[in-house]
C-alpha cells in the first residue's frame, strides 16, 4: 500500500493490540512494535482517545513522523503533527451502534482528502 498510494491512512488499533496468554486483548506502546519504523511512510494515523497514550501522541513518538488523528466520540477529534495540533468539532449524528465507527470515520477522512 505504501508504494502504491500517495497517502496511507492507518488505524492504530491493529498496530498496538497484543494478546496475553489467556486470550485477553491489551495494548502495547507503538514504539515497542516493529510497526513504529513505518510511521514516516504513513500520512495519517488514527487512534481513539483510549489508544492515544500507546501511540505516543503526548511524547511525540508518532506525531513527529506523521499526522495523528485522535477521535473522542461526541467531542470530535484532534489532529497532532510535529509542531502543532488542532481540534475538529464533531458533526451532528445519531449513534445507533458504535461498531465500525472508527473505520467509517477514517473512510470519511479518506474521501475528504480525495
Amino acid at each position: 500500500m505504501i508504494r502504491l498510494c500517495r497517502a496511507v491512512l492507518v488505524e492504530a488499533q491493529a498496530l498496538i493490540r497484543a494478546f496475553d496468554g489467556n486470550s485477553a486483548v491489551g495494548h502495547v506502546a507503538l514504539k515497542d512494535t516493529p510497526y513504529a519504523r513505518l510511521l514516516p511512510r504513513v500520512a495519517f494515523l488514527k487512534a481513539s482517545s483510549e489508544e492515544a497514550p500507546y501511540v505516543g501522541v503526548e511524547t511525540a513518538t508518532a506525531r513527529r513522523r506523521c499526522c495523528v488523528i485522535v477521535t473522542d466520540g461526541r467531542d470530535g477529534c484532534r489532529l497532532y503533527w510535529d509542531g502543532g495540533e488542532a481540534r475538529v468539532a464533531p458533526s451532528p449524528a445519531v449513534q445507533v451502534d458504535p461498531t465500525g465507527a472508527g473505520d467509517s470515520f477514517l473512510a470519511d477522512v479518506a474521501a475528504g482528502l480525495l
